[in-house]
């Protein structure tokens, strides 16, 4: 999800559709996720995010009976507060979004949040921090993961030079490879986070 427009009196990002973009292509072309499999939405309203949370449940639904393992990825940059993701004029708020989030039948569940506040995410109903989060068992994990690009109140940044998000570009140069500190040839969602946060 990309959305470089946050509403009236917030300065317009200049490259969060970019880093969505940026995200989806290293996923598809390094990541293993077939492009039917992926989805990217542009400055969505709160209507076309929340549809596409709910067809999302559906596909999982659907495939659940006949496959042994379904994972969900999702990344947002934008604007966001301590409580809402920002669409333009519209809101979705964390606690809404992780109720969407809960309702899907996969094993694993990641969120991205490239966005100012976007800490508070975890707040919302029951989210607790750990250590850099899984540990390595990584294809017998199961659960909910959560990365953001800043507490819950301090703001993210792009960069003119790099023309992108600080973070999101760091990110996506670790899943290329940077962040592979075993040097085993895969990155791992704990080499990842470690990366990025360092």
């Amino acid at each position: 999800i990309g959305a470089n427009y946050g509403g009236p009196g917030r300065e317009k990002l200049r490259y969060a559709v970019s880093d969505a973009r940026a995200m989806i292509k290293v996923l598809e072309s390094l990541g293993g996720v077939a492009p039917d499999d992926s989805r990217l939405l542009v400055e969505p309203n709160r209507e076309t995010l929340l549809w596409e949370m709910g067809r999302l449940r559906q596909k999982i639904d659907r495939l659940r009976p006949r496959e042994r393992r379904l994972e969900v990825f999702i990344y947002y940059s934008g604007h966001s507060d301590e409580d809402n993701l920002l669409l333009g004029r519209e809101k979705v708020s964390y606690r809404e979004l992780r109720g969407h989030l809960q309702e899907l039948a996969a094993d694993v569940r990641i969120v991205i949040l490239d966005s100012c506040a976007s800490g508070a995410f975890i707040r919302a109903k029951g989210g607790q921090k750990r250590r850099p989060f899984l540990i390595d068992a990584a294809n017998d994990m199961k659960g909910f993961a959560v990365m953001t690009s800043s507490s819950a109140d301090e703001a993210s940044q792009e960069s003119e030079r790099i023309r992108a998000s600080f973070f999101t570009h760091t990110l996506i140069t670790g899943l290329r490879g940077a962040a592979d500190a075993s040097r085993d040839s895969r990155v791992t969602l704990s080499e990842a986070y470690q990366y990025a946060f360092n």
